[in-house]
């Protein structure tokens, strides 16, 4: 089984940090903008299924010029995961124009996104408290960690989101083959 995942978000949100960190990648130091997409590929094993999961993290671009293509990217989509920094003048706005077109207009279903508040040090806000999100936001499921220093959790989360994407995936191919 394949299964497809978009990481979205403002440009510099840290989307190729958490595609890396999924992947067991390693990440340069210094920023570099992902240009349109980065495809990664890795396999994970699950509870569900003795057989491994391909997963295709597609590390997008958070750069408006790269709209025209945002249709490629939203074909077979199974799940997203958006990145963000509440403490970031602009993210919330940005994550919300995402949220509309590829949730909103697509007919997403909402428990096929995680969200998450990337907190990073000594960027945006540091105090911990979370910003309170737009209630068009407010259904999915999220999660505020740094991307880079709790790795751990950042990969239970995924492998329960997986988990559930897969059971999604499972579900559909029932229903399809019992209609036939």
């Amino acid at each position: 089984m394949k299964i497809k995942i978009l990481i979205l978000g403002p440009i510099m949100a840290g989307k190729t940090v958490l595609a890396n960190a999924l992947c067991d990648l390693t990440t340069a130091e210094e920023y570099h903008p992902t240009q349109g997409v980065r495809i990664v590929e890795c396999e994970h094993s699950y509870a569900l299924d003795t057989s491994k999961t391909e997963i295709e993290l597609w590390d997008t671009s958070g750069d408006h010029k790269f709209e025209s293509v945002w249709p490629a990217f939203q074909r077979d989509v199974h799940g997203i995961i958006f990145v963000f920094n509440s403490g970031v003048p602009g993210h919330i706005s940005e994550l919300l124009l995402f949220y509309d077109y590829f949730v909103t207009q697509s007919d997403l279903n909402n428990h096929k996104c995680l969200l998450i508040d990337n907190v990073k040090p000594g960027r945006g806000d540091s105090s911990g408290h979370a910003h309170s999100l737009p209630k068009q936001l407010a259904p999915l499921q999220q999660k505020r960690l740094n991307i880079k220093t709790e790795d751990d959790i950042l990969k239970r989360e995924f492998n329960q989101f997986v988990s559930s994407l897969i059971r999604s995936v499972q579900q559909s191919s029932h229903s399809v083959l019992n209609i036939l």
